[in-house]
């Protein structure tokens, strides 16, 4: 009797002592979370500023200092160009050679309500000037339907890649929220023109989906405010909201425009179809290079097509798609990079490319040049997660 009361003495003792141990490993785990969660609110606290106050290269040392060992980057980093990247994760199991124990040890801290978190933020300097902020957050959701969701959040000079142009409202309003891929993916792109209102509500993440107990199930959970206006917006495919009037601000097309050239026409073309009107060509000669324009110099002879939904039209006027170009009149064509094997006899124009020359449009373009710090040296960068 003795020895059976032993023995139950010992095992409650011993399953106290696993109990203790449990619970002990479950407060470490959920205080490393916690103080995790906190670091990644001080790194997204430091893009916001970025994000709403563009910096130089003093402000990019200033963040080298404060992150330290989360930071990196490769080859130099000077004024001149720099990329620099800042990396948190929430799981980091030592680095031992027997894989079955570290992955088993990583499976034992998600059992005990660790969540696997990376945050990565990326900065381009050029030329002394922040060109690029970027961030990418994943995070396991083992619940949701997809076992990840990631955000990206970026501000760059231009919202949109090789010359498209997107929904003018995006443009006029100057962020656009989308979803990338099916699933629970999604991006915000923002320029260093966008409202600090719409960036601080845009980029608001609900960082409490590190440490809840039940996991984030939605974007609506992780990204709330722009989330919800994204599926606002996207209920219903509305053609009216992706149709180009070409009345936005000449800036707004110029800014997002890979290269820019004021030109002549020389020559009008038959449609190609002769029971097309609205689309007819042009003999152009190139009179002024205003940026990149890569591959027609000043004098060289071109061929365009355009029709109604390449004119500019005007401020808060419709497109016209019967508009006609006359010999003589002066152009601003704007039109993306030659692709390889493209001839630079015929430049592609796409909608919204073609800007009549005056007093109102020149100031425009050039403002929007002015907007886009983007050139040659720029554009074949990695963006930085």
């Amino acid at each position: 009797m003795a020895l059976k009361n032993r023995l139950a003495r010992v095992l409650r003792f011993s399953s106290l002592a696993a109990l203790s141990l449990v619970m002990l490993a479950l407060a470490l785990v959920q205080v490393r979370q916690h103080v995790f969660r906190h670091r990644v609110q001080l790194l997204l606290n430091d893009m916001r500023n970025l994000w709403m106050h563009p910096g130089t290269f003093n402000d990019l040392r200033n963040l080298q200092e404060r992150w330290g060992e989360f930071g990196h980057h490769d080859g130099t980093c000077t004024a001149q160009h720099c990329e620099y990247t800042i990396t948190l994760t929430s799981l980091q199991p030592p680095r031992w050679e027997n894989d079955r124990l570290r992955i088993l040890l990583g499976e034992g801290l998600v059992l005990l309500g660790a969540r696997e978190v990376s945050l990565m933020s990326g900065i381009v300097v050029h030329d002394d000037r922040m060109v690029l902020e970027s961030v990418w957050f994943v995070i396991d959701a083992p619940k949701a339907d997809g076992a990840m969701m990631e955000v990206r959040i970026h501000s760059a000079s231009r919202l949109f890649l090789d010359g498209y142009v997107g929904r003018e409202t995006d443009l006029e309003r100057e962020y656009v929220i989308g979803r990338p891929q099916p699933g629970t993916n999604a991006t915000v792109h923002l320029t260093p023109q966008t409202n600090i209102a719409d960036i601080k509500r845009l980029t608001d993440m609900n960082l409490e989906c590190i440490t809840r107990i039940k996991a984030c199930a939605d974007m609506d959970d992780l990204l709330p405010a722009a989330w919800t206006e994204y599926r606002y917006e996207h209920r219903e495919f509305a053609l009216a909201e992706y149709a180009l009037k070409c009345s936005a601000s000449p800036a707004l097309f110029a800014r997002e425009a890979d290269n820019i050239a004021l030109a002549e026409v020389l020559k009008l073309h038959a449609p190609e179809d002769p029971g097309e009107s609205r689309t007819e060509g042009a003999t152009i000669r190139i009179v002024e290079s205003l940026k990149n324009n890569a591959g027609h110099p000043v004098g060289s002879v071109a061929h365009i097509s355009f029709g109604g939904q390449n004119v500019y039209a005007g401020p808060s006027a419709p497109s016209d798609p019967n508009r006609k170009l006359a010999v003589g009149d002066r152009i601003f064509l704007l039109y993306p990079r030659l692709v390889p094997g493209q001839s630079p006899e015929l430049i592609d124009t796409g909608s919204c490319s073609l800007i009549p020359y005056g007093a109102a449009t020149l100031k425009g373009v050039r403002e929007g040049i002015a907007m886009d710090p983007a050139d040659d040296g720029l554009r074949d960068i990695s963006i930085p997660y």
